[in-house]
């Protein structure tokens, strides 16, 4: 199944699933103007680490969060997900 939706109603239907806005009113803030984002600190405070392959440190000041993105949902029996490296080149910066 495909589906072509405008971005802004994408970002709609993402700020309906998680009942606020943030998704459109970010996008808003940012959509006419280049961001910097220093996503290799965004990684370490995950605890993200690129040491020989991608490894987790529980000890990062976020790492409740990362393990709350990439938790199993309890009525799963099992989950199978694999990221390029290549989405994730600035880890090792």
């Amino acid at each position: 199944m495909e589906t072509s939706w405008p971005l802004e109603r994408a970002l709609m239907l993402g700020d309906k699933a998680t009942g606020v806005p943030v998704l459109t009113e970010l996008y808003q803030q940012m959509k006419a103007k280049a961001v910097q984002c220093d996503l290799a600190g965004l990684w370490s405070k995950l605890g993200v680490e690129n040491f020989d392959g991608i490894s987790f440190n529980d000890r990062a000041p976020l790492a409740a969060v990362r393990r709350a993105i990439t938790a199993v949902p309890a009525e799963t029996t099992s989950c199978y997900c694999t990221v390029p490296l290549s989405c994730i080149q600035n880890l090792s910066s």
